[in-house]
């Protein structure tokens, strides 16, 4: 018969479970704690969905970013620029020439601040810039780096945006989505849109790290051609 080894400890495996089930207990406990914190924040009025797939780990990290991105000071991207020494004057004092090397060095300080452009081509670049002036300026937005944020001139989704997104963005399956939804729409005729930037924009980067095990392969990496792209 065999005996067990003299040095091994009968009791190693229940010391290994019971420390991972007094993590998973602390780790539920802090979820429930930045559940409740993000509702305060909230004012009482909060609508979410978690899948029931979503590891523990995971969960506590999201919350514990929704916590900390809502608590975040408050600021603007004009104080931004102007810490940077970025000036945006009024689209009417810049030439043509001298616009598309200003545009593009707003939009590469927004991207070097984590707030990435997006459903640009329908737009010129005095369009684009004006957007851009107009976020800068009129707008704040938490001042929390670790976090990307996606901006678009469509974003509001009101009736226009919605028009233009079916015109010059929107691929056959979301037409086609959206059709089987709302059966009575009057679908808009899909368009080229009149200019090619998107695919020179900044883009995040969600490619994978060591950390991220537990998820698929698929990453995002950005474009890597700055063809076309003028410079100051």
């Amino acid at each position: 018969m065999a005996l067990p080894h003299p040095e091994a400890d009968p009791f190693d495996d229940l010391d290994a479970f019971s420390d991972k089930a007094a993590r998973d207990i602390e780790r539920q406990m802090n979820i429930h704690r930045l559940k409740n914190e993000a509702q305060n924040i909230a004012g009482g009025e909060m609508t979410t969905f978690e899948s029931p797939d979503l590891p523990p780990e995971v969960s506590e990290q999201f919350w514990r970013n929704v916590v900390e991105f809502e608590r975040a000071p408050r600021v603007s991207m004009k104080s931004k620029l102007d810490d940077a020494g970025i000036e945006m004057p009024p689209v009417d004092q810049l030439s043509d020439e001298e616009l598309p090397a200003r545009l593009w060095q707003v939009i590469e300080f927004f991207a070097a601040q984590n707030t990435f452009l997006s459903d640009t081509n329908h737009l010129s670049d005095r369009e684009l810039y004006e957007f851009l002036r107009e976020q800068a300026f009129d707008s704040s937005m938490p001042d929390f780096p670790s976090m990307n944020c996606h901006l678009s001139p469509i974003g509001s989704c009101d009736e226009d945006d919605m028009i233009i997104n079916f015109r010059f963005f929107a691929d056959d399956e979301a037409r086609e989505r959206w059709m089987k939804q709302f059966p009575d729409y009057q679908m808009p005729a899909r368009e080229t849109a009149p200019f090619d930037r998107d695919r020179l924009l900044p883009q995040a980067d969600y490619s994978r790290t060591e950390d991220d095990e537990k998820w698929d392969d698929e990453d995002f990496e950005g474009e890597d051609d700055e063809e076309g792209i003028p410079r100051l």
